[in-house]
């Protein structure tokens, strides 16, 4: 079984008060169990799922394997180039429950009106997109769906990504955390996660609350004096690149195989 993400736990990212109610008293926690119990080998895109999943069938082998990130394909995106020497953030993804990209918007203009010379760019949809385009502005572009080359040339383009994610939402490593590890630009983060915040150690990167826009300025002129600090790219390679970390996945199924 191959835990992508965990159920019922993640409907806490619509009904946030579900995050305090221990996973096995939610509804449908016992046809989760179930099927965790079938597996013969565990894989999983984060420990946090993995241990998860283990709690009810400990003794099979697992493997945590991120999502990864296609790194040929984001190899050959030519960087955008924008012409000026303004600092870009970026965002990547979904527009909805658990992403907290209205306060990246508050906060880049709050930015704005302070002189800094910033820009944000906003590549993805989703339900919360038209709520969003109040702010759009000049300095606030938004893109909708776009093109995977697309989306990589104008992120590689850009200087900090956003990992806008509210703390009560149940995300571990996502595809999004995947591209920007893969991109090594500097990540700003609201979300709060142990295992996020240990991959987060091999780049730079500054933390700032979810919903906070003051912490979220605070943290944004922090990352421009650091967004040049070192980046552990091999460790990142390892982790994330696909034809590598998938190869545990190969392994694990014929060790399986071979039993």
């Amino acid at each position: 079984i191959d835990v992508q993400d965990v159920w019922p736990e993640s409907f806490s990212s619509v009904i946030p008060f579900l995050k305090k109610i221990p996973h096995n008293f939610l509804p449908f926690s016992s046809r989760a169990n179930q099927a965790y119990r079938y597996a013969d080998g565990l894989v999983a895109v984060s420990q946090t799922y993995l241990d998860r999943a283990k709690e009810v069938n400990p003794n099979v082998p697992g493997e945590v394997v991120y999502i990864g990130a296609d790194f040929p394909k984001l190899n050959t995106a030519v960087a955008k180039d924008f012409g000026d020497n303004k600092t870009r953030f970026f965002y990547l993804g979904t527009l909805s429950f658990s992403y907290d990209v209205e306060t990246v918007c508050k906060g880049v203009q709050k930015l704005l009106d302070k002189g800094e010379n910033v820009e944000l760019h906003i590549m993805g949809g989703g339900p919360d997109l038209e709520k969003l385009k109040q702010y759009e502005n000049a300095s606030i572009k938004f893109y909708g769906y776009i093109p995977y080359a697309e989306m990589m040339s104008i992120a590689k383009g850009c200087d900090v990504s956003l990992n806008a994610i509210h703390s009560y939402a149940m995300q571990s490593i996502t595809n999004k955390l995947s591209d920007y590890m893969a991109l090594q630009k500097p990540i700003l983060n609201s979300q709060v996660n142990d295992e996020v915040a240990e991959v987060l150690q091999l780049l730079p990167h500054a933390n700032y609350r979810s919903g906070d826009v003051e912490s979220f300025v605070q943290a944004a002129q922090k990352i421009l004096l650091h967004k040049n600090d070192p980046v552990q790219s091999e460790e990142i390679i390892r982790r994330f690149k696909r034809d590598v970390s998938y190869q545990r996945i190969v392994n694990l199924i014929e060790r399986l195989g071979h039993e």
